[in-house]
This record gives C-alpha cells, sequence and structure tokens, in this order.
C-alpha cells in the first residue's frame, strides 16, 4: 500500500514494541520523518 504513495519511503524506527509510544527514543524521528514528509 505505502508504493502506491507518491514520495513515500521506508524509515526503520527502533524500538521494543508494535505500536510507537511517545515516550520511546525513536519517537522524535518518527515526528520528525512525518511533519517532513506532510510538508513537501
Amino acid at each position: 500500500m505505502a508504493s502506491m504513495i507518491p514520495g513515500a519511503r521506508f524509515v526503520a524506527l527502533e524500538g521494543q514494541n508494535h505500536l510507537l509510544l511517545e515516550d520511546e527514543p525513536a519517537w522524535p524521528r518518527f515526528l520528525e520523518e512525518v511533519r517532513g514528509f506532510l510538508a513537501s
């Protein structure tokens, strides 16, 4: 499904859970990537 979104790319985020929680180290990176994607 993601391959059909123009400009989408895979970004591996490290974490302990299947769901990303805001207290995990990858949270800031997730926000950065989402904001960058939405701004482009």
